[in-house]
């Protein structure tokens, strides 16, 4: 029969009785669907850069000494003083259908972490000796065969200007539908429903023939447009998110509501979701089961929520 709450085109729609719907289908018949989980965890996980006073735009000019820079310190003696330290070493675990809040102000390496943990390590290094297994599987297996189980949704909107919303959601589907999608339903009904569903999810479909706009293209919103990246994350069906600052731009009712949607996600189908926020609502707090607290590299805090209060008492913090 017809339900309201699993119609995206419906002002009943409900985005966590459409998971628990998908699930409960998906579980009829395990072996074709195939449900998987991922879980991370870091040990001694140390992120280390070079130690400049100041960095400048590279130039025609200035480029080949800059290479010539690298060259020079890849065959001579790594100094301590040339070396910074943007985490210092670390421990964390994250299990499946867990959901961790990174709590730190701009410059205590949130976004590092994040980065780090999803296998995006790009112009820093990370020490031999750390280590960081996902199901046992190491960074390395991941960023060449499961690179989009594994994502990072990075603080900026980078978008198509020209293309609407729906148009940009579309296409991220069609490239994500499975072939073990449901049976008897085509690569387009599929991709067509789901762009639906994570528009009515994150409330976009009143932009649905809106362009998404940019910098020089006038478009939706700059919280619309953070909600179109959120929606291409969830399009995409990874089991383990990273999101740095995805709030940034939204209100704190749609901000709420996006950490509900994760929440639900992480309950009913055991995706892992990270996200980094600087500044976290008391009601969007509770819905975390993990926070890690970071301060100039160094982590002063790991460990389930509810107990972050009474360690921070303790040590009079509070």
């Amino acid at each position: 029969g017809y339900d309201a709450r699993l119609d995206p085109n419906s002002e009943h729609f409900s985005s966590a009785a459409w998971i628990k719907n998908m699930v409960a289908f998906s579980m009829q018949d395990p072996d074709y669907y195939k449900h998987y989980t991922i879980g991370c965890c870091w040990k001694d996980l140390r992120a280390f850069g070079d130690s400049n006073d100041v960095s400048y735009q590279s130039t025609v000019t200035t480029l080949p000494g800059k290479y010539l820079g690298k060259i020079k310190r890849h065959f001579t003696a790594t100094k301590e003083e040339d070396v910074f330290d943007i985490l210092k070493p670390m421990d964390g675990l994250v299990k499946p259908g867990e959901l961790l809040v990174v709590l730190g102000r701009p410059g205590a390496g949130c976004s590092t972490l994040l980065k780090t943990i999803s296998a995006n390590v790009e112009g820093y290094s990370i020490d031999p000796n750390s280590t960081i297994s996902y199901n046992g599987l190491d960074p390395k297996v991941i960023k060449k065969h499961f690179r989009g189980e594994v994502v990072y949704n990075a603080e900026g909107d980078i978008h198509f200007p020209h293309l609407t919303v729906y148009e940009t959601l579309n296409i991220v589907a069609l490239l994500a539908t499975p072939s073990n999608r449901i049976k008897g339903v085509s690569r387009e009904e599929f991709a067509k429903h789901i762009t639906e569903v994570a528009m009515a999810t994150y409330g976009l479909s009143h932009t649905k023939n809106t362009k998404v706009g940019g910098d020089l293209v006038r478009g939706v919103s700059g919280g619309e447009r953070k909600r179109v990246s959120i929606a291409e994350v969830t399009i995409c069906g990874s089991k383990f998110q990273c999101w740095d600052n995805a709030t940034r731009g939204l209100d704190s009712a749609t901000a709420l509501e996006f950490i509900r949607a994760l929440k639900t996600s992480t309950d009913i189908s055991g995706s892992t979701a990270v996200i980094a926020i600087y500044q976290c609502s008391q009601d969007t707090y509770d819905l975390f089961d993990k926070v890690c607290v970071l301060d100039e590299g160094f982590q002063i805090f790991f460990g389930y929520a509810k107990d972050a209060k009474k360690y921070f008492e303790n040590m009079g913090y509070v």
